[in-house]
């Protein structure tokens, strides 16, 4: 947004400047999507926007100290806001942890968070790859899925990695993928208790 529309929360070490803007089918402009549902003010720095089953519309936020999803039904007025701080984060207990995304599931009141582990017990270069579920009914984490490493091209010295987390099926499988080589991509579909359904080249 332009800067004089922006809104900076020095205490909490936030610049809100980002909203949705809304488009019909034929390209009309219909407004645009703010915290406070539609024409409200503006987010933080956003990460994701998804569509659930429904119609409903999540906006997830980062910023320093936090992550924010903004829930709203599918006219864009409000339903809730859920803050996840770094300390409230699942696998804490074990070690560091690094969170490379954040995203609802279509359909079940939760969020599935994608992180990595580093243990206290290794240097660091192998880090635990999961996914975590949280309930937002309970607000407690379920059991991980521990997510696969995906061989890399050692010939072109691309080492294996952990697969990136794209995002869940209304039927509640989980979407990965990661660079295999430079020329081809792998993806991985996976259940809800983590076994593979699927595994092809991209």
């Amino acid at each position: 947004m332009d800067q004089n529309r922006r809104i900076i929360d020095k205490d909490l070490k936030i610049v809100y400047d980002r909203v949705i803007l809304r488009f019909d089918q034929y390209g009309q402009y219909l407004g645009h999507l703010g915290r406070e549902g539609l024409g409200g003010s503006p987010f933080p720095y956003v990460f994701s926007l998804d569509v659930r089953e429904d119609g409903a519309i999540v906006v997830t936020c980062r910023t320093s100290s936090s992550w924010i999803s903004y829930w709203y039904d599918s006219a864009g007025r409000p339903i809730t806001t859920v803050m996840i701080r770094k300390d409230q984060l699942p696998g804490l207990e074990e070690g560091s942890v690094a969170v490379y995304g954040i995203r609802p599931d279509p359909v079940e009141w939760s969020l599935h968070i994608r992180l990595d582990v580093y243990s206290d017990k290794t240097d660091g270069s192998h880090p635990d790859p999961r996914l975590y579920t949280l309930n937002l009914n309970t607000l407690e984490y379920g059991n991980p899925i521990i997510l696969p490493y995906v061989e890399g091209y050692e010939k072109q010295g691309i080492p294996d990695v952990p697969p990136e987390y794209l995002g869940t099926t209304v039927g509640g499988s989980h979407m990965l993928i990661a660079l295999e080589n430079p020329d081809s991509y792998r993806m991985i579909l996976v259940d809800s208790d983590g076994r593979l359904i699927q595994n092809r080249r991209l």
